[in-house]
């Protein structure tokens, strides 16, 4: 696993000597240019997991009356593959129709996301995060749950991102 702090450090030690305008070697240019692709690596979450980290935002509803916020243990990549629909970030944040099947609260969950919380406003640029969800953030797995407080039935409801 790669050390991003250690990284950090190496790459300020050698910025220092290239700071100090004397004439750099090739071979710490050339390590320079590793640890900044090395931090790169550090700020996408790439050093943990050998890929970027993908932040998934679905969009679900419950099919029973039953289900609240206090169900969120229940959601998972099975329940979201049947019930949920992703969605892109640029879409939600621009925008877009939500469509509702049943009877019975809706939400969102954010996968993969050290960002801070989403603020959700309605098709007339209300703020409804907290008048409409409620909300829950499970720090185990990066995610963000948003399950509405009321039952909603099958129709279509615009919903606006933002951070």
């Amino acid at each position: 696993m790669i050390d991003c702090d250690k990284i950090k450090q190496e790459l300020e030690a050698v910025k220092m000597t290239f700071n100090s305008c004397k004439p750099l070697p090739l071979d710490s240019m050339v390590k320079m240019v590793d640890l900044m692709m090395l931090l790169d690596d550090c700020k996408c979450g790439c050093a943990e997991t050998g890929g970027p980290i993908v932040k998934n935002i679905y969009s679900f509803q419950f099919d029973s009356l039953t289900h609240s916020i206090m169900n969120i243990n229940m959601i998972n990549q099975e329940f979201l593959n049947i019930n949920g629909s992703l969605e892109t970030e640029d879409d939600m944040v621009n925008g877009k129709n939500i469509t509702l099947p049943h009877v019975g609260r809706y939400g969102f969950v954010i996968t993969n996301t050290t960002d801070g919380p989403y603020r959700i406003f309605d098709a007339l640029s209300n703020d409804i995060t907290n008048a409409v969800f409620d909300t829950a953030f499970d720090s185990l797995t990066n995610t963000y749950y948003y399950v509405s407080k009321e039952y909603y039935a099958p129709s279509v409801i615009f919903n606006k991102f933002t951070k």
